[in-house]
C-alpha cells in the first residue's frame, strides 16, 4: 500500500520529534488513513525485532486491525482476548482492547499505540503517567483538554475539508427536514463526548412517531437504497426505528454494546452483501468502522463536536477506496429485486 503526501508528512514529523518527546498524539480525519499509519509505524518496530502494544476501544475492532496489519507484511501478531484464535503473548505485535489489556496488567514494550486515543479510560492514563516507553495516539477527534496534559507532541498535517478538496474523501449532501424541540432537555457529561443532551429524554422525543415518520421518509426518498447507518438515542429508540424501517419493507437491523460477538459478525456480513441496507446502532459504530457506507441517519441530536465528526465520518471514504465492495452490495440488491419480482 502506498502512503498519500500527507501521510508521509506525518510520519516524517514523528521522526523528526521522536527524541525530544514522549508521548505523541497524531490526528487524522475519519477516512484519512490512520490505519494504514499506525500499521507503517508498527511494521518499523516489528522489522527490527522490537515489541509493539496497540490498543483498540472495542472487540469488533481487533481483526479489523490484525488484517490490515498482515496487509502490510506484519506477521509476529498476537491478540490479547480470550479464546482468539491468534492469542500467544510471545508474539512482537499485541492488540487487544483497552479493557482485557488493563484487567490483565500493562507490561512494558517499546512502543504503546493507542487507537481512538480521545476515548478516556482511567487506568491505561495512568498507565501512559508512570512508564517511560514511548506512547503514539491516534484519533480524528483530538478535542478534549486533557488530550493536552497526556500527550507533549500534537502530529496534525491535514483537514477533514484539505482531504475533501483533494479528493481523497467524498464531498456530501446534507438534509435536515425535521427539528425536534430541544427546549428544556437537559445535558449530562461523560467522560468519552463530553457535555450533550440527556439520552433518555431526546430518545423520547425523538421516538415520537411523527419524526420516525419523517425519518423514514426522507430515507426512501433521498436515501437511494444506500447501505446506511443509523444513530440512535439510545436502544429503545433503535429498536424502535428499526421496527418501523421493517414495515415498509426495509431490511434494517440493531447493533449496540450488548450485541453478542456472533451476532455482530452475521450483521456486519449482511451489511456487506447487501442483505441488509441499514444498521441503527447508538454509539457503537461511532469510531473505527470500516464498512462501505453510503449513507448516515443522524437521529440523536447531540452538542458533542466529537460525537457529530466520528458519526458524520463514517460515510466519508471515497469510492475508489470501496469500488469492489459496492458492486458487490448492488449486485446482491438486484438479484434480492429480481427474486421478489413476477
Amino acid at each position: 500500500m502506498i502512503l498519500r503526501p500527507y501521510q508521509t508528512n506525518i510520519l516524517n514529523q514523528l521522526r523528526r520529534d521522536w527524541k525530544q518527546y514522549r508521548t505523541h498524539l497524531i490526528q487524522l480525519p475519519t477516512g484519512g488513513g490512520k490505519t494504514l499509519v499506525a500499521g507503517t509505524i508498527t511494521k518499523g518496530f516489528h522489522d527490527r525485532g522490537m515489541r509493539v502494544l496497540f490498543t483498540v476501544p472495542r472487540t469488533a475492532l481487533i481483526n479489523q486491525t490484525v488484517k490490515a496489519f498482515k496487509n502490510l507484511g506484519i506477521d509476529s501478531i498476537g491478540v490479547a482476548q480470550a479464546d482468539h484464535e491468534m492469542t500467544n503473548p510471545d508474539m512482537l505485535i499485541q492488540i487487544g482492547t483497552v479493557q482485557t489489556l488493563a484487567r490483565r496488567g500493562y507490561v512494558d514494550y517499546d512502543c504503546l499505540i493507542v487507537d481512538e486515543s480521545h476515548i478516556r479510560d482511567k487506568k491505561l492514563l495512568e498507565f501512559i503517567r508512570d512508564t517511560n516507553i514511548k506512547v503514539i495516539g491516534l484519533t480524528a477527534t483530538p478535542y478534549a483538554p486533557w488530550l493536552g496534559h497526556i500527550y507533549e507532541n500534537f502530529i496534525k498535517q491535514v483537514t477533514m475539508k484539505q482531504l475533501m478538496d483533494d479528493g481523497y474523501l467524498t464531498q456530501y449532501e446534507f438534509y435536515a427536514p425535521t427539528k425536534p424541540d430541544l427546549t428544556g432537555v437537559k445535558t449530562t457529561h461523560s467522560m468519552q463526548y463530553g457535555s450533550d443532551y440527556a439520552e433518555n429524554e431526546i430518545a423520547a422525543i425523538m421516538g415520537d412517531a411523527k419524526i420516525a415518520g419523517d425519518i423514514i421518509e426522507t430515507w426512501l426518498k433521498l436515501g437511494e437504497g444506500r447501505p446506511t447507518i443509523a444513530f440512535c438515542c439510545n436502544v429503545l429508540h433503535a429498536n424502535f426505528l428499526t421496527l418501523e424501517f421493517r414495515k415498509v419493507g426495509i431490511n434494517a437491523e440493531v447493533m449496540v454494546g450488548s450485541t453478542p460477538k456472533e451476532e455482530r459478525q452475521r450483521i456486519f456480513k449482511g451489511f456487506e452483501d447487501g442483505i441488509i441496507q441499514i444498521i441503527c446502532s447508538v454509539d457503537v459504530l461511532c469510531e473505527g468502522f470500516d464498512s462501505d457506507v453510503r449513507c448516515v441517519i443522524y437521529a440523536k441530536p447531540t452538542k458533542s463536536e466529537m460525537r457529530w465528526v466520528q458519526s458524520c465520518g463514517r460515510a466519508c471514504r471515497t469510492p475508489d477506496r470501496i469500488y469492489e465492495s459496492y458492486n458487490k452490495y448492488l449486485a446482491k440488491r438486484l438479484e434480492l429485486t429480481d427474486t421478489k419480482s413476477p
